[in-house]
């Protein structure tokens, strides 16, 4: 008669006036009065009555809002906090996400598409933001186009997690930061479209083989000339 409950934080940020709420939230329906921290940046409310979940998603809803409960575009992201904070970071991990979020919105991307895959954005080599674990693996580095520096983030695709089945992402490519959205529509558009009924994207990228996925990358690897476009840098 128990359940456990995920609650979604975008990104894994949450008030002090939330997370104060919560703990009261806590204190009536779970039977343990805890929240437990999981590895996907969310909270995790367990041993709560199934009797008592409309009353819950109410408490919910009120302070988190109707996300914390569905899946959003936003929450198939996990990162780092990148250079917003990290004296080690080359991207701004949390940006990037943001941005990418907003264009898979926009694209009109299948909710069962992006329930299948897992992006995990690092803002630099380092895997605070888990990145080689990630369906769509991304760590920041710098690309250099002529004499300047472009923000950048590496590619990693296939990582497969589970018992006798565990491997990392291989490298796929690099794109400029500016043109992370725009490759991620395109690769969940192309998942979309040929992938097979219920196949997880590490299915589909064995069946495919990475060669298929390095059309989609060379679309979006060139980077404008800075008289083009100082903001690209």
């Amino acid at each position: 008669g128990y359940v456990a409950v995920p609650l979604r934080l975008p990104l894994g940020q949450i008030s002090w006036q939330a997370l104060e709420a919560l703990a009261d939230i806590a204190e009536r329906f779970s039977a343990e009065k805890m929240l437990r921290a999981t590895q996907d940046q969310n909270l995790l409310l367990r041993f709560v009555r199934e009797s008592d979940l409309d009353a819950l998603r109410a408490e919910i809803n009120r302070v988190l809002g109707p996300d914390a409960v569905r899946h959003t575009a936003l929450q198939s992201f996990i990162t780092c906090t990148g250079a917003a904070t990290c004296r080690l970071g080359l991207c701004l991990a949390q940006n990037a996400a943001r941005a990418c979020a907003e264009a898979l919105a926009d694209a009109g991307i299948d909710p069962a598409t992006l329930q299948a895959v897992d992006i995990r954005i690092n803002g630099c080599p380092n895997a605070c933001g888990q990145h080689p674990i990630g369906t769509i693996g991304l760590f920041g580095a710098a690309q250099r186009v002529g004499e300047r520096l472009v923000p950048a983030y590496r590619v990693l695709l296939g990582a497969r997690r589970g018992e006798a089945h565990t491997r990392l992402g291989e490298f796929a490519g690099a794109v400029p930061a500016r043109k992370l959205p725009a490759l991620l529509v395109d690769l969940l558009h192309d998942f979309h479209a040929k992938r097979g009924p219920g196949e997880a994207f590490a299915d589909f990228f064995d069946r495919k083989g990475m060669r298929h996925f390095h059309p989609v990358l060379k679309r979006h690897t060139e980077a404008p000339h800075y008289a083009d476009d100082p903001a690209f840098y």
